[in-house]
């Protein structure tokens, strides 16, 4: 059985970036808009 296909976006081409919420040793949270949704959410970078 075949592991299956992963599709890597970028996180930009998806969400608008509104602000930034924090940052830490692994990278930098921001609020962000689903384009498609208008849905709020976090997105790591």
């Amino acid at each position: 059985m075949a592991a299956p296909t992963i599709h890597r976006q970028n996180p930009e081409e998806i969400f608008e970036l509104l602000r930034k919420v924090g940052e830490g040793s692994y990278g930098t949270v921001w609020e962000a808009r689903n384009k498609k949704t208008g849905d709020i959410c976090a997105v790591k970078k």
